[in-house]
């Protein structure tokens, strides 16, 4: 667009040259077509002078026109190339534009190709659905035949399910009716026992009584008196004979209630509380085995735990002397190191220097904080059974002071042999309450009494004995005293006796009360499937 924006101006200059040219040559023309040149010079010079000063105007207007024209071309020409600057700028924005609506379109072709796939599918899964919803208008009729069965079937359980409860209600009313039968029985054996102990106990008291009025009489003939409390203990042996063959008859008479009769057969029909009872016991055992065995464990655990940091407290509380723990415990003020009062001092009778850093005249104060840690380390291991440590011996104290002094290389080897004897010492007490935690765990644990009636009265007999002898201000009072603790352990059994027989009624009815509520929920689980499982069998 440039040159074509340039062409008229460059016409117009050529066209006023060439009209110069044409006048210019005209003028020359006439001029040399004059007749007489020398009358017609003065007149042609100044038209000469006239014409070229006209002419020299004209080119300074035509140069000036010329340099308007330029400058007019080179705003044009600037203009231009910024129009095509600008629209080539416009060209690339609208070429990515398209490239991006190019790209848009075969984003949405591809989109339309998807929907058309997805639209072919359901279209496909519309006609199988048809034909499936066309197949099964068969299966209509028989889903309403299998809900008509199923009603039936619902209605069959209802009524076995009521037929089951009546069942239950009967089966429970019959075991109510046996548990308290079954009690009435136990409180009259249990008023019988009381009637019977209280006979006894007023037996034996009359027999103290005239044991009492006896024995004063006799104090002086000492081998005498031994006969009659000889003759007094026969005497007494047959009521106690008949004693033990009573709370053996109550032993049986309870043996009786535990044992799984016809009566409490129809109360729990299928069930034996005898192995349930056994089985129980097994579990508990079980149990209670295994958790002695975590407590042992977790026990020993505790004690290695606690023997680990009493070793390491004990090694840092260990003089290094001595080898023993602080005693009056001192401390330098040259390296800030702990000793013993005794070590430091008998060390110091034989070298001037530091045990630790070699300092010349180091010089010592008490250090009470060490003192009190020392004190409740010891406390600790009072605690926790192990045995007291002893005292430093001089004969320890010196050598270890002998080695201070010598150099620190037998300090290491002190402080090695110190560290050997500490792990021995607490390996040992560690082997000694491993020992003791064994013996406990291996105690059986009795739940109910299996010891006899000769073992229960000696036993009684036996720590009555301990009591008496305690409490007894002489020889000399001992046979009179033997006679008197027989009838008051005689008596004393028979009151525990009939205190253990009372425990134990109750604690039978409290094992008849939860066995009936555990049968009555065994049933209820029972007769419900079994009922289902029936109305199943039947159809």
């Amino acid at each position: 667009m440039g040159p074509q924006l340039g062409r008229p101006a460059d016409t117009t200059v050529s066209q006023s040259l060439s009209s110069l040219h044409r006048r210019s040559y005209h003028d020359r023309s006439s001029i040399h077509g004059a007749d007489d040149p020398a009358s017609a010079a003065p007149e042609i010079v100044p038209a000469l002078r006239r014409r070229v000063q006209q002419l020299q105007e004209q080119n300074e207007k035509l140069e000036q026109g010329k340099r308007a024209l330029e400058r007019e071309l080179e705003q044009q020409s600037q203009a231009h190339a910024s129009k095509t600057e600008r629209l080539w700028w416009e060209i690339r924005q609208m070429e990515g534009t398209l490239q991006r609506k190019e790209s848009d379109a075969k984003q949405l072709q591809g989109q339309l190709r998807e929907q058309k796939t997805k639209c072919e599918v359901e279209r496909q899964r519309a006609d199988e659905l048809q034909r499936a919803v066309d197949s099964s208008a068969g299966q209509v009729q028989e889903e309403v035949q299998l809900k008509a069965q199923i009603e039936t079937l619902q209605q069959h359980i209802r009524d076995q399910k009521t037929s089951a409860e009546a069942r239950l209600l009967e089966v429970e009313r019959q075991a109510n009716a046996r548990l308290l039968e079954v009690e009435r029985q136990a409180n009259a054996d249990k008023l019988r026992l009381e009637t019977t102990v209280e006979e006894l106990e007023k037996r034996l008291q009359e027999q103290l009584e005239q044991e009492r009025t006896r024995v004063p009489r006799q104090g002086s003939q000492r081998n005498c008196s031994h006969g009659d409390i000889h003759s007094s203990m026969e005497s007494a042996m047959p009521h106690l004979r008949w004693l033990m063959e009573a709370y053996e008859r109550g032993n049986s008479c309870s043996e009786s209630f535990l044992d799984p009769t016809p009566a409490i057969q129809v109360a729990t029909p299928g069930e034996d509380l005898s192995n349930r009872l056994n089985e129980q016991r097994s579990a508990f055992d079980q149990e209670r085995a295994q958790l002695l065995q975590h407590a042992s464990d977790a026990a020993r655990t505790q004690q290695d735990v606690s023997r680990r940091q009493l070793m390491e407290r004990e090694a840092v509380l260990t003089c290094p002397i001595s080898l023993e723990l602080f005693e009056d415990p001192v401390v330098t003020e040259c390296c800030g190191k702990t000793f013993s009062s005794d070590a430091w001092s008998q060390a110091r009778r034989r070298s001037l220097f530091c045990g630790f850093c070699r300092s010349p005249n180091a010089s010592v104060h008490a250090n009470r904080d060490v003192a009190k840690l020392v004190e409740l380390h010891r406390a600790e291991r009072s605690v926790l059974g192990l045995p007291d440590l002893p005292p430093p011996s001089p004969a320890t104290a010196t050598t270890g002071a002998n080695s201070t002094a010598s150099s620190t290389t037998s300090t290491s080897r002190s402080g090695s042999h110190r560290e050997r004897h500490s792990t021995t010492r607490q390996s040992r007490h560690r082997a000694h309450r491993s020992e003791r935690v064994h013996e406990r765990s291996e105690v059986p644990h009795h739940r109910h009494s299996t010891r006899t009636d000769s073992e229960t009265v000696s036993t009684a007999m036996q720590s009555r004995e301990a009591r008496r002898h305690s409490r007894t201000p002489s020889a000399a009072a001992t046979p009179r005293l033997s006679a008197r603790e027989l009838l008051a352990r005689a008596s004393d059994y028979y009151r525990r006796l009939s205190v253990n027989e009372v425990d134990y009624l109750q604690a039978f009815d409290r094992q008849v009360d939860e066995s009936a509520r555990r049968r009555r929920r065994a049933l209820r689980r029972d007769f419900v499937p079994s009922t289902l499982d029936s109305s199943s069998d039947t159809d």
